[in-house]
């Protein structure tokens, strides 16, 4: 009934069946851009058996096609790796699409790979969701280059991953850091020493550009974070405001480096992850300059 509905232009959302003939059908139909309100298309919670790699890869290739779809609802579909590559395919390829919710499919560092190269090709996606995944540190690290270099990105959802140790916290800084886009960052769960959880504090206070409303993180010893926005003060201000948070973030480093022993956040740590010339120079500048006051002695 909603299929026949749809037809009629009178849906803008559909939840896929639990059946692989109706997705390998509808494919067929939203290939040849039918159904111009539909706006969000949900792949449901599959309950029987993950889909066949085969109907992912048909109900993609159309959705690359479409030009009003806007919004992938894929949570719990059971995709893997090969079937968010199916996904990546379509997002990279769509001239529309640009919301995407991947939370809880089985992802790999290799679907996240996939995934931060369509972010990359398509400059127009404003929210992303990887959460309840198991990416691990490597995920992590190349979506956080991919948002970072196009800097689109206004909502990142990365909580409940496996895999994810200390060493995410280098490319979670660099985005703080370096973002000029993201208002809403999810890391919760994400089990950072409180040494990383300071540092988090300190990057968002040194982005005096930062438009970043909510950084949620529930981690070990930090709890969740609500931040204000920052505003961006007039440019006769800019430069003598920068300079007093980055000397408050000096002060605090030195403090925090005579209480934690064993200091993660170190400048060569950064500094590689800024080597890779996959992010913008001014995005390069900004994390480094962050990263030489909070490893100064």
């Amino acid at each position: 009934k909603r299929v026949e509905q749809l037809r009629a232009n009178r849906l803008d959302t559909l939840t896929m069946p639990d059946n692989e003939a109706a997705w390998l059908a509808f494919a067929e139909e939203l290939a040849m851009d039918r159904h111009a309100r539909l706006v969000k298309l949900s792949l449901g919670n599959r309950r029987r058996a993950p889909p066949s790699s085969d109907a992912v890869r048909a109900l993609m290739a159309a959705v690359a096609k479409h030009t009003s779809l806007k919004k992938l609802e894929c949570s719990n579909a059971e995709l893997g790796d090969a079937g968010v590559e199916h996904v990546a395919a379509a997002i990279a390829a769509s001239s529309s699409v640009n919301w995407v919710n991947l939370r809880a499919n089985g992802m790999t560092a290799r679907g996240a790979r996939a995934l931060a190269d369509a972010l990359r090709d398509n400059d127009r996606v404003e929210m992303v969701s990887i959460s309840a995944n198991d990416v691990g540190d490597a995920g992590i690290d190349v979506i956080v280059r991919a948002v970072l270099a196009k800097q689109r990105l206004e909502r990142l959802l990365l909580y409940d991953q496996g895999g994810v140790t200390d060493a995410s916290a280098v490319p979670i800084v660099a985005l703080l850091v370096g973002t000029r886009k993201i208002d809403t960052l999810h890391i919760d769960n994400f089990q950072f020493s409180a040494y990383v959880g300071a540092a988090l504090r300190t990057a968002i206070d040194a982005n005096v550009a930062s438009p970043l409303a909510t950084l949620a993180h529930n981690g070990n010893k930090f709890a969740a974070l609500h931040v204000r926005s920052i505003e961006v003060p007039r440019r006769a201000r800019l430069r003598r405001t920068a300079l007093h948070t980055l000397r408050d973030a000096n002060a605090y480093a030195r403090a925090l480096r005579a209480r934690f022993a064993l200091p993660v956040l170190v400048l060569d740590e950064i500094a590689r992850f800024c080597a890779v010339h996959d992010l913008p120079l001014a995005v390069r500048h900004r994390v480094l300059r962050y990263a030489h006051t909070w490893t100064r002695p």
